[in-house]
């Protein structure tokens, strides 16, 4: 038999210690947070300048370089103690595959390669590149350059460090390498809420596992959710919070099922059909109601496909957690990932990591590339709240569950 969650916590009246610390990383796309690798390219020394607009021109017309579109043709450097100036041409496993010379220093000095400019001429030839090379010297030289386009202004000092780049700076992703601004009343405001979904995590009938949404522009508690596992599996946290969230704008499952339940006998049928699911304790999941004063909204009675439910007017509410903040005491699970995602999150904040978990550690879904929605994460915020919610602890003699978020 499922086992009895404990009554919720009295979520609204929860503080929070002045004194307690405050961590709040940014988990980020690891193509923002790596040093770009780096990669040999072929360059020639342009003997005569007059003809450097000529010779850019004509390797732009007959040899472009997808992969090294992000670097400039040309720079300045210093060869043999003296100023010249270097014409990019190819990667040098393009014009030399079986060079086997080992990458140059990554210092951005360019360094001889031992073939004549004859032998850059012939192997151009092969590949139908007849523009003349007037105007460059008698030797090739090798160099390191970035091999990605930056994304950051760390990245691009890098690149840059090497050979001249192009970089277009991106205000999104510059704002997402830093936490948000957080002075004391911000971080009070986030732990208090952190601290919200550790509440109701204690009274979870599963594993410890707690989750609040809160809406960040009125700082309104708009659901909160233990797990209920030992009830049905899939009722983690994170799915029950966005199923109560759905509840409070006329929809819902789990939520509606368990005040139907839960609805005194009268002797007549419910007006709403309840879930095939089992029940969540009514207890653990509890969201904000509609504003009374809002017209009724309209019913879609249910039939084979499920539940009735009941939608607001178009307008009056947005879709699900759009915009919203999502406080959840563990990393979550790929399944909570993805319904945090599907339910349009603004920014979810989680106190511990955990094996597995899909915003950070095992993969880090909200930056998966295909998706049709972005959103922000943080991690560590509360971790000495949730210490103990550790991956494999049981709380209320419930068997936990490895995938738990």
């Amino acid at each position: 038999m499922p086992a009895e969650s404990k009554s919720a916590p009295e979520v609204h009246s929860v503080t929070v210690a002045d004194d307690m610390p405050f961590h709040l990383t940014p988990v980020l796309s690891d193509s923002v947070v790596r040093a770009l690798p780096v990669q040999t390219a072929l360059v020639a020394h342009v003997c005569d300048r007059r003809q450097t607009a000529a010779l850019v021109a004509r390797l732009a017309a007959e040899l472009p370089v997808p992969a090294l579109a992000h670097l400039k043709r040309v720079r300045t450097a210093r060869l043999d103690g003296a100023p010249a100036l270097l014409l990019l041409i190819d990667l040098l496993e393009n014009v030399f595959p079986t060079v086997g010379a080992a990458p140059p220093a990554c210092d951005g000095a360019p360094r001889p390669l031992g073939r004549p400019l004859s032998d850059l001429q012939a192997a151009l030839a092969e590949r139908g590149v007849t523009a003349p090379l007037t105007g460059l010297g008698p030797q090739l030289y090798c160099a390191a350059v970035a091999a990605g386009r930056p994304i950051t202004r760390r990245q691009y000092d890098q690149a840059a460090a090497l050979w001249p780049t192009v970089f277009h700076r991106d205000l999104r992703v510059e704002a997402s390498l830093a936490p948000p601004a957080a002075g004391p009343g911000e971080r009070r405001r986030l732990l208090r809420w952190m601290a919200t979904a550790a509440a109701a995590a204690a009274g979870s009938a599963g594993p410890r596992v707690g989750c609040a949404v809160v809406d960040p522009a009125t700082d309104r508690l708009v659901a909160v959710a233990g797990d209920a596992r030992a009830c049905h599996r899939l009722q983690h946290a994170v799915m029950r919070a966005v199923d109560a969230v759905a509840a409070a704008q006329g929809g819902g499952v789990w939520t509606r099922a368990a005040a139907a339940q839960e609805r005194p006998e009268t002797g007549s049928a419910p007006t709403e059909s309840a879930s095939p699911t089992p029940a969540a304790p009514s207890s653990g999941a509890q969201s904000q109601p509609p504003d009374p004063e809002a017209p009724p909204p309209e019913r879609r009675e249910g039939g084979s496909d499920g539940p009735s439910v009941q939608r607001p007017p178009a307008g009056a509410l947005p879709y699900l957690c759009t915009g919203y903040d999502a406080f959840v005491t563990r990393e979550p699970c790929i399944m909570c990932a993805m319904a945090l995602l599907h339910s349009r999150i603004g920014r979810v904040f989680y106190a511990v990591p955990r094996a597995g978990g899909a915003l950070g550690s095992a993969c880090k879904l909200h930056v998966a590339d295909g998706l049709n929605h972005r959103f922000q994460v943080f991690s560590g915020l509360g971790a000495e709240l949730c210490a103990g919610h550790a991956d494999g602890e049981a709380t209320n003699g419930c068997a936990t569950d490895d995938t738990a978020s």
